[in-house]
C-alpha cells in the first residue's frame, strides 16, 4: 500500500470516529423527546409523585403531633397547597442527566417485571413503616441527648 493511501485511510478513519463521537454527544430532538417520554413513563409507573405525597403526609402528621392546637382544617388546607406536579420538570432533568436512555429502558423493564411490580405494590407500606421506625428512633435519640445534657448539668 502506498504511503499516501495509508495517510488517506487514517484520516478517513479519524474523521469517521470524530463524527461518530460528535453525533453521540448531541442527541437529536426526536431521541431526546423519546427519552423524556420514557422518563415520564418511568415516573408514572414508579408512582414517584404518590411517594412524594406520602412523604408530605408523614411530615404533616409529625407536625400535627408537635402542634396539637392547630385545627385539622388548617392542616388539610396546607396539604392541598402542595402541587407535586411542580416536581415533574425537576425529576425529568435529574433522570435525564444521570441516566442514559438505555438505562431508563432497563429501569422500565425492571419495574414492569414481576419483581418490579412487587416492589411497587409493597413500597408504600415499606416507606410508611420505615418513616415510622425512623421517627421512633429519632425520638429515642432526642431523649438520650436530653438525659445526657441533664446529667452534665444543662437545663433542657
Amino acid at each position: 500500500m502506498k504511503p499516501m493511501t495509508i495517510v488517506r485511510a487514517l484520516v478517513s478513519a479519524a474523521l469517521l470516529a470524530w463524527c461518530g463521537a460528535a453525533m453521540a454527544q448531541e442527541p437529536t430532538e426526536d431521541a431526546q423527546a423519546s427519552k423524556h417520554a420514557d422518563i415520564l413513563r418511568l415516573l408514572e409507573i414508579t408512582n414517584a409523585l404518590a411517594v412524594g405525597q406520602q412523604m408530605i403526609d408523614q411530615v404533616i402528621l409529625i407536625q400535627r403531633g408537635a402542634l396539637p392546637d392547630v385545627p385539622a382544617e388548617v392542616w388539610d388546607e396546607l396539604r392541598k397547597g402542595f402541587d407535586l406536579n411542580e416536581m415533574v420538570p425537576v425529576f425529568l432533568d435529574i433522570y435525564d442527566r444521570n441516566f442514559t436512555h438505555e438505562d431508563i429502558r432497563g429501569l422500565l423493564a425492571f419495574y414492569e417485571s414481576p419483581l418490579g411490580l412487587k416492589l411497587m405494590k409493597t413500597q408504600p407500606q415499606v416507606v410508611e413503616e420505615s418513616m415510622a421506625a425512623g421517627q421512633k428512633w429519632a425520638m429515642g435519640v432526642l431523649e438520650r441527648l436530653r438525659t445526657k445534657l441533664e446529667d452534665k448539668g444543662y437545663v433542657v
